[in-house]
């Protein structure tokens, strides 16, 4: 990471971690809600003036199965809008 103004702290040593949501592979409609995603873990860490970032995907069946179809697999949040969306669920469950 490059810093473009100031400087990291010396004295500052220790890691973040932030768990979130993040895409391995987009639905085709592109419809996404903030909650949608795969899970991710994401790696700040500060040492002596330095900062080291690194991230990795929680390794979950559902993200296995969308590796190897190599596309979004089931139904997102985001897709669930309108009579359409209730349309998925519906077809979803069955």
């Amino acid at each position: 990471m490059d810093i473009s103004e100031g400087k990291v702290p010396t004295d500052l040593n220790g890691v973040y971690l932030r768990n979130g949501p993040n895409f391995a592979h987009m639905p085709k409609t592109e419809r996404v809600h903030w909650f949608d995603g795969d899970g991710m873990i994401h790696a700040f860490r500060l040492k002596e003036g330095k900062i080291f970032y690194c991230n990795r995907y929680t390794m979950t069946p559902h993200l296995q199965q969308e590796f190897a179809a190599d596309r979004a697999q089931g139904i997102r949040l985001g897709e669930m809008v309108g009579l359409a969306g209730l349309f998925k669920v519906l077809m979803y469950e069955l």
